[in-house]
């Protein structure tokens, strides 16, 4: 055994015979065939056997493999087919590589003296395009379709025809003059998913009359497609799409036109659009949207130049970049400016303007503008800490620090190989969207384009990566599994001990033992009901809380090693006392993790929680419409932290009996200082709901409609459900800002909730579904209630009735409520002003949590939008008129009163919104998003 290999020339006693080569410890026996190295690895007599069975696929003597054996290894760039190899001959117009010498038709020394080639046949000049969709998309501009590149697309749809089967989008190109055209050449754009089954080509001299030159089926191969027509002389090409559907988009990578030219196209001007008006204060940037287009001549130089200047004003404009067509621009005084945008090409300009109106901001209109701050405008922008008893209320801070971050997207291609997700709704995409996911760097997005994604299990987010679609209207995933989505972290219970007892504000916590726990991770302190503060409710104490709902969550600052002392980023917002037996846990966290622009849509019967947060530090929903729960749209547990949900819709529920059926976000297991704003809920048994220790959490701007519990659209129901609800088990310092909703309550099914601060809403008590609403008040504190705060509420409308009072109080823990600045509609009349807070004479903060205006709040719309000040004002949020606009731009229908409650009776209200209960079901439907 010369080579130490173990097997020798012949079989003796301290080795196995039949060692081929034995200077060789890599050939023996033992080894396995190695592809391509022409030397007989395993001693069988036999070379490269078990190589050649995918070598030379498609039998044309020639591989695709550099270990091959055969006749031409490694030369075939395409072995799938035998008529592409060295062996032939370029065909020339076919822009495939035939002969593999990576040279394309004309470019081939095959095709020289081809006629194809001789010819005085190019690629004919587009000089502009146009479509008529009125859906696009603003990264892949029409622009994208005759650029000479197949990096960039474009994509559009059309909607206008809805409820149609087949909405016709088209695109035309100019070519600038009369030219004589024989041939088109395109390459499109996931039609490989089935969505364009027909396409049309027409001529036009005047873009009136059209010719058809090519009427086809759509191929469901994307690859460049070649059509030969009897030449004709246009200037106009359209190509024609047929869709399956409105929400369908066509589109392109590249679109081509040959044939010859016999009028040069003539030079035309730039054409400039300085962008729309705008609307500033003078600390912000104004940004210009500008676009310039051009036809490319003259040529040379083919290129046009851009300017910005100033027409009129009084001050000095300072451009960030005079010369790009989208810039911003800074302003030395308030006023009105004029700005002018120029496209020059050498040879023509063309020019644009638009207007900016720059304010200055005016301390004491109560709007905390930009350049304003509490230092020097505090009656604007000082937030409402300190305003209520600290025992009752906190410096609520919730969220994400810094906003929800934006991850770029990945370069992962969800589409393509290996993940091949299908997108068409019918095919299963689980695994490959998680498969993706995983795959998928941090601090990245995974982009589901346009398309409908069936999943039949959860999908689950791992931390610092975002699942992101193309839109709400454009990316649905169809969920036919319990939960669908998840970013969950699953944390034991606390188990170490805490030895002194922590007052109510404090920072700092003492503890029995440090190990396990590090700075930067995030806490748990969790304690046995308090019986001080806290009895079960009637349906009895709830045994999955194990009587230790009292608790919350924060961030490890800092660590004392020398008297065990942990320093927490928020104060404690109870008492914990050792004689509750208080217990911490410190976790790393599941951190950064988000779901953005897409539609999610619950099959029938799939019982859970459309989305799922379980122990997610800052992570988040956005822009995100949930439809069909079965029980919660979003279900936030077991100590989320910090994470935000905003500018999303969660509507509807199969099922909406007890049990948590038919929920909207519910907030739970101690989760604290969590974000719900700016969204729309409607047709649930509760929209916003707090339980289980919950704190320090804000719902905030957002609007609820219609709750109810029947399960049918046509049923109507003789309760009317709570839809700003704190629901027991001892959620508590919780706050509901500035919404618009049909009742808040504080119920005693599960238990006392704790001080919770109702502050700026608006309440008209209306819903299509619920009879004899004037049973209903329109806020409800149940017994066992106690130290929650109802402060510059508007309730009702003009002539309701109620027979439970506006405002009702059990007697049990009346005393301890403070109402102050409630409007009540009905009586036209405030109902209480509370001495302690400064009676009628002192304002109400703006805010319980801002400073100011938040920056996505419309520059024209006044902020707060609701309270005292603003009584009778037809004020609205901005997710109202979001739900106002749904409703015209999908039905067109502008019967239907507008926000505002100014002048409304309450009879006429009433029947107009039942008339929107039965519109909101029609727009799903219409949709495609309801089944």
């Amino acid at each position: 055994d010369n080579d130490a290999d173990g097997y020798d020339k012949e079989e003796v006693s301290c080795s196995t015979g039949n060692d081929c080569n034995d200077n060789d410890p890599n050939v023996n026996p033992g080894q396995v065939e190695l592809c391509g190295d022409e030397i007989d690895n395993n001693c069988n007599g036999e070379i490269n056997e078990g190589c050649e069975g995918i070598c030379d696929t498609d039998q044309d003597e020639y591989d695709e493999f550099w270990w091959c054996i055969g006749g031409g290894p490694n030369t075939d760039c395409d072995d799938d087919n035998p008529s592409i190899n060295p062996g032939v001959s370029e065909v020339c117009d076919n822009n495939v590589d035939d002969d593999c010498d990576e040279l394309i038709d004309c470019d081939d020394s095959d095709c020289v003296n081809d006629p194809i080639c001789v010819s005085t046949s190019e690629k004919l000049r587009v000089i502009f395009a146009v479509d008529n969709a009125d859906t696009h998309q603003t990264e892949n501009p029409i622009e994208n379709s005759y650029d000479d590149t197949l990096s960039t697309r474009w994509a559009a749809h059309q909607s206008a025809n809805v409820g149609t089967m087949n909405v016709d989008v088209s695109i035309t190109f100019d070519l600038g003059g009369v030219q004589e055209v024989y041939e088109t050449k395109f390459s499109p754009y996931r039609w490989n998913l089935g969505r364009i089954y027909q396409y049309n080509v027409e001529g036009s001299l005047d873009g009136v009359v059209w010719t058809t030159v090519v009427s086809s089926k759509a191929s469901l191969v994307e690859q460049w497609t070649n059509d030969s027509f009897t030449p004709i002389q246009i200037q106009y090409v359209r190509m024609n799409f047929e869709t399956q559907s409105e929400n369908y988009w066509a589109g392109l990578f590249e679109f081509e036109i040959w044939g010859v030219e016999l009028n040069p196209p003539v030079n035309q001007a730039p054409i400039v659009d300085a962008g729309p008006d705008r609307s500033i204060y003078i600390s912000q940037s104004a940004q210009l949207s500008g676009v310039v287009s051009d036809d490319g001549l003259p040529d040379p130089p083919g290129e046009i130049n851009v300017q910005w200047s100033k027409v009129s004003g009084l001050g000095t404009i300072t451009f960030d970049n005079a010369y790009v067509a989208s810039t911003t621009a800074t302003f030395s005084l308030d006023g009105e400016y004029v700005l002018k945008l120029l496209g020059d090409d050498g040879e023509l300009n063309s020019e644009d303007t638009m207007t900016v109106n720059v304010a200055v901001p005016v301390c004491g209109n109560g709007q905390c503008e930009p350049g304003e701050d509490v230092n020097n405008c505090p009656e604007d922008c000082e937030s409402g800490v300190g305003f209520l008893p600290s025992d009752r209320s906190i410096d609520w801070n919730p969220g994400i620090p810094g906003g929800i971050p934006n991850y770029p997207n990945s370069n992962i291609d969800v589409m393509g190989s290996p993940y091949n997700a299908v997108g068409n709704g019918v095919a299963d995409d689980t695994q490959a969207i998680q498969s993706a996911l995983n795959a998928m760097a941090q601090q990245k997005a995974l982009y589901l384009p346009q398309g409908e994604y069936l999943i039949t299990s959860e999908i689950d987010i791992p931390q610092y990566k975002v699942l992101r679609g193309a839109g709400m209207f454009e990316t649905k995933i169809i969920c036919d599994s319990g939960t669908c989505i998840e970013m969950t972290d699953w944390r034991p219970d606390p188990d170490i001990s805490v030895t002194e007892n922590v007052a109510q504000g404090s920072f700092e916590i003492k503890v029995s033992s440090l190990s396990g726990i590090s700075v930067g991770e995030y806490l748990e302190i969790r304690q046995d009901n308090d019986p001080e503060l806290f009895a079960c409710g009637y349906s009895g104490c709830s045994s999955w809380t194990q009587d230790r709902s009292m608790g919350q969550v924060a961030l490890i600052e800092s660590i004392n090693s020398a008297t065990n002392t942990i320093t927490l980023n928020r104060p404690a917002y109870l008492n914990y006392k050792t004689s509750l037996n208080p217990k911490v846990k410190a976790e790393p966290g599941y951190k950064f993790a988000g779901i953005e622009d897409l539609f999610i849509d619950k099959v029938e019967g799939s019982s859970g929680s459309n989305i799922n947060m379980a122990g997610a530090v800052h992570c988040w929903v956005k822009n995100v419409w949930s439809n069909m729960a079965y029980s919660q749209h979003v279900n936030m547990v077991d100590q989320t932290f910090g994470s935000e949900i905003r500018d999303s819709v969660f509507s509807d529920a199969w099922v909406r009996g007890s049990g948590g059926q038919g929920y909207g976000v519910t907030i739970e297991g101690r989760s604290s200082d969590n974000l719900i704003i700016n969204s729309i809920f409607a047709y649930l048994r509760h929209s916003m709901v707090l339980s289980d220790g919950s704190s320090g959490n804000v719902f905030a701007y957002s609007y609820s409609k219609d709750p109810w519990g029947a399960n049918s659209y046509n049923e109507t129901i003789n309760w009317l459900f709570t839809d700003l609800l704190a629901h027991g088990n001892y959620p508590n310092m919780n706050l509901f800002e500035g919404n618009e909703g049909q009742k808040i309550a504080t119920d005693n099914v599960h238990g006392t909730n704790g001080p919770t601060t109702f502050f700026r809403n608006r309440i008209p008590r209306v819903d299509g579904h619920v009879t004899n609403l004037g049973r209903f008040s329109h806020i409800d504190v149940s017994g066992n209630n106690y130290n929650h705060n109802l402060i510059g509420n508007e309730l009702g409308l003009l002539g309701q009735t109620t027979e439970d009072g506006v405002i009702n109080l059990h007697s049990d823990g009346a005393a301890t409520i403070l109402v102050h600045g409630n409007y009540n509609y009905l009586d036209g009349a405030f109902t209480n002003w509370e001495s302690s807070l400064g009676g009628e004479s002192t304002p109400i903060p703006n805010s319980m949590f801002l400073e100011g205006k938040p920056s996505w709040w419309p520059i024209e719309k006044p902020w707060p939008a609701y309270g005292p000040e603003y009584i009778n004002s037809g004020n609205t949020i901005p997710a109202v008129d979001r739900y106002y606009a749904l409703t015209e731009s999908v039905v067109g229908n502008t019967s239907f009163p507008q926000p505002g409650f100014t002048g409304y009776d309450v009879a006429s209200l009433e029947e107009d919104e039942k008339n929107l209960s039965n519109l909101w079901a029609r727009i799903l439907e219409m949709l495609g998003i309801k089944k």
